[in-house]
């Protein structure tokens, strides 16, 4: 894949912005993110990320996504995955791009 091929060009005084927006200062506090998503007392998941499960073919990526969404959606626990959604932050995006079938 071609990763670069939509790259557009920035001025130097915007490189400068988006570089002066990212840095972490060590004087400054930082909101933690709400951990949502945990297995055995371990965090997995929090609010506002975005995830990816990877692993070799047949090696059960599928079933082990779908636990965690169930999880998610019951707000409880599924197959020892716990999930702690706020209220207002229930509404679940799963995307499975290797199950869907295209015809050319």
């Amino acid at each position: 894949m071609d990763y670069m091929k939509d790259n557009k060009e920035i001025s130097a005084e915007e490189a400068v912005i988006l570089w002066q927006a990212s840095r972490l200062s060590l004087s400054k506090s930082y909101e933690k993110a709400p951990e949502i998503l945990k297995v055995h007392g371990s965090v997995i998941g929090t609010l506002g990320n975005f995830s990816a499960s990877i692993g070799k073919a047949k090696s059960k990526k599928t079933f082990n996504v779908s636990a965690i969404v169930a999880a998610a959606l019951k707000n409880g626990t599924v197959l020892r995955y716990v999930a702690e959604l706020p209220e207002d932050k229930r509404k679940i995006l799963y995307v499975d791009t290797e199950q869907s079938l295209i015809i050319a």
